[in-house]
Protein backbone atom coordinates (compact mmCIF):
# COMPACT_ATOMS: atom_id res chain seq x y z
CA UNK A 1 0.00 0.00 0.00
CA UNK A 2 2.74 2.67 0.81
CA UNK A 3 4.24 1.54 -2.60
CA UNK A 4 1.05 2.40 -4.43
CA UNK A 5 0.84 5.91 -2.63
CA UNK A 6 4.10 7.02 -3.18
CA UNK A 7 3.64 6.19 -6.81
CA UNK A 8 0.00 8.18 -6.98
CA UNK A 9 1.62 10.93 -4.84
CA UNK A 10 4.36 11.39 -7.59
CA UNK A 11 1.76 11.11 -10.27
CA UNK A 12 -0.33 14.13 -8.89
CA UNK A 13 2.37 16.30 -8.68
CA UNK A 14 3.44 15.63 -12.62
CA UNK A 15 -0.09 16.06 -13.32
CA UNK A 16 -0.80 19.87 -11.28
CA UNK A 17 2.90 21.06 -11.58
CA UNK A 18 2.09 20.33 -15.81
CA UNK A 19 -1.37 21.68 -15.30
CA UNK A 20 -0.56 25.15 -13.72
CA UNK A 21 2.23 25.84 -15.62
CA UNK A 22 0.35 25.43 -18.94
CA UNK A 23 -2.27 27.00 -17.74
CA UNK A 24 0.05 29.95 -16.50
CA UNK A 25 1.71 29.88 -20.22
CA UNK A 26 -1.69 30.38 -22.07
CA UNK A 27 -3.06 33.11 -20.04
CA UNK A 28 0.30 34.84 -20.45
CA UNK A 29 0.36 34.23 -24.12
CA UNK A 30 -3.48 34.97 -24.81
CA UNK A 31 -3.58 38.26 -22.37
CA UNK A 32 -2.69 41.46 -24.12
CA UNK A 33 -3.36 43.88 -21.75
CA UNK A 34 -0.43 42.89 -19.16
CA UNK A 35 3.47 43.19 -20.00
CA UNK A 36 4.82 41.02 -17.20
CA UNK A 37 7.76 43.47 -17.19
CA UNK A 38 8.60 44.92 -13.94
CA UNK A 39 7.10 46.30 -12.00
CA UNK A 40 4.64 43.64 -11.57
CA UNK A 41 0.57 43.89 -11.20
CA UNK A 42 -0.81 41.82 -8.16
CA UNK A 43 -2.64 39.60 -11.42
CA UNK A 44 0.99 39.42 -13.50
CA UNK A 45 2.45 38.39 -9.87
CA UNK A 46 -0.01 35.48 -9.47
CA UNK A 47 0.12 34.32 -13.17
CA UNK A 48 3.74 34.18 -12.22
CA UNK A 49 3.58 32.11 -8.95
CA UNK A 50 1.29 29.80 -10.77
CA UNK A 51 3.59 28.88 -13.37
CA UNK A 52 6.62 28.76 -10.94
CA UNK A 53 4.88 26.40 -8.69
CA UNK A 54 3.59 24.79 -11.26
CA UNK A 55 7.61 24.35 -12.34
CA UNK A 56 8.75 23.15 -8.91
CA UNK A 57 5.82 20.57 -8.91
CA UNK A 58 6.94 19.15 -11.97
CA UNK A 59 10.75 18.82 -10.43
CA UNK A 60 9.73 17.59 -7.18
CA UNK A 61 7.48 14.89 -9.89
CA UNK A 62 10.36 14.04 -11.84
CA UNK A 63 12.78 13.69 -9.00
CA UNK A 64 9.96 11.57 -7.12
CA UNK A 65 9.58 8.86 -10.13
CA UNK A 66 13.34 8.65 -10.37
CA UNK A 67 13.71 7.90 -6.55
CA UNK A 68 10.85 5.18 -7.05
CA UNK A 69 12.64 3.70 -10.33
CA UNK A 70 15.84 3.58 -8.52
CA UNK A 71 14.60 2.07 -5.24
CA UNK A 72 12.47 -0.74 -7.15
CA UNK A 73 15.64 -1.45 -9.45
CA UNK A 74 17.77 -2.17 -6.45
CA UNK A 75 15.34 -3.70 -4.49
CA UNK A 76 14.74 -6.40 -7.21
CA UNK A 77 18.50 -6.95 -8.08
CA UNK A 78 20.02 -6.78 -4.52
CA UNK A 79 16.73 -8.92 -2.66
CA UNK A 80 15.60 -12.28 -2.69
CA UNK A 81 11.47 -11.20 -3.01
CA UNK A 82 8.75 -12.71 -0.55
CA UNK A 83 9.97 -15.80 2.01
CA UNK A 84 6.82 -16.23 2.80
CA UNK A 85 4.99 -18.65 1.21
CA UNK A 86 7.79 -20.12 -1.07
CA UNK A 87 9.11 -23.48 -0.28
CA UNK A 88 12.82 -24.82 -0.08
CA UNK A 89 14.72 -21.29 -0.66
CA UNK A 90 17.73 -20.78 0.74
CA UNK A 91 19.29 -17.00 1.47
CA UNK A 92 20.70 -15.13 4.29
CA UNK A 93 19.62 -12.79 6.81
CA UNK A 94 21.70 -9.07 8.00
CA UNK A 95 22.77 -9.85 11.38
CA UNK A 96 22.09 -6.43 12.40
CA UNK A 97 18.83 -5.67 11.22
CA UNK A 98 17.14 -9.11 9.89
CA UNK A 99 16.46 -7.93 6.42
CA UNK A 100 16.57 -10.74 4.10
CA UNK A 101 18.84 -10.59 1.27
CA UNK A 102 21.03 -12.52 -1.42
CA UNK A 103 23.64 -14.36 -0.73
CA UNK A 104 26.06 -12.53 -2.68
CA UNK A 105 25.00 -9.30 -0.94
CA UNK A 106 28.10 -7.58 0.71
CA UNK A 107 26.61 -4.72 2.06
CA UNK A 108 22.94 -4.38 3.98
CA UNK A 109 21.05 -2.24 1.64
CA UNK A 110 18.92 -0.96 4.73
CA UNK A 111 21.48 -1.13 7.77
CA UNK A 112 24.81 -0.39 6.12
CA UNK A 113 26.34 -3.64 7.94
CA UNK A 114 28.76 -5.36 6.43
CA UNK A 115 28.02 -8.79 5.46
CA UNK A 116 30.86 -11.42 6.62
CA UNK A 117 29.74 -15.35 5.39
CA UNK A 118 30.48 -16.08 8.88
CA UNK A 119 28.60 -13.76 10.93
CA UNK A 120 25.50 -14.37 8.58
CA UNK A 121 22.40 -16.44 9.87
CA UNK A 122 20.75 -18.00 7.18
CA UNK A 123 17.49 -19.30 6.98
CA UNK A 124 15.16 -22.29 5.19
CA UNK A 125 11.57 -21.79 4.40
CA UNK A 126 9.90 -24.99 4.45
CA UNK A 127 7.19 -26.01 3.18
CA UNK A 128 4.56 -24.60 5.42
CA UNK A 129 5.78 -21.04 5.55
CA UNK A 130 7.45 -20.64 8.58
CA UNK A 131 11.03 -19.76 9.02
CA UNK A 132 13.71 -22.51 10.33
CA UNK A 133 17.29 -20.43 11.34
CA UNK A 134 19.96 -22.70 9.95
CA UNK A 135 23.50 -22.30 9.05
CA UNK A 136 25.50 -23.67 6.49
CA UNK A 137 29.16 -24.85 7.37
CA UNK A 138 32.34 -22.99 6.04
CA UNK A 139 33.97 -26.17 4.55
CA UNK A 140 31.10 -28.40 3.08
CA UNK A 141 28.45 -26.20 3.03
CA UNK A 142 25.56 -28.99 4.79
CA UNK A 143 22.97 -27.18 6.53
CA UNK A 144 23.34 -27.41 10.26
CA UNK A 145 20.94 -26.29 13.83
CA UNK A 146 22.02 -22.90 15.13
CA UNK A 147 22.75 -24.75 18.53
CA UNK A 148 25.38 -27.03 16.63
CA UNK A 149 29.15 -26.45 17.33
CA UNK A 150 30.57 -28.86 14.86
CA UNK A 151 29.28 -29.94 11.27
CA UNK A 152 27.91 -33.54 11.21
CA UNK A 153 29.17 -34.04 7.75
CA UNK A 154 33.10 -33.37 7.91
CA UNK A 155 33.58 -32.36 11.35
CA UNK A 156 34.56 -29.10 11.00
CA UNK A 157 34.29 -26.16 13.71
CA UNK A 158 31.27 -23.69 13.42
CA UNK A 159 31.45 -20.64 14.29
Amino acid sequence: MKKTIGWIICAIDLIVGFSLFIAAQVEISTNSRYTFHKPFTNYELQVISFKWVGILLIVCGIFELVVKLIQKNYTNKHMQGSVIGTVNKTGNICPECALPITVDTIKCPRCGCLIKNNNVTNYQVNGIGSMEKKRFCSNCGNAVDIEQKFCEVCGNKLR
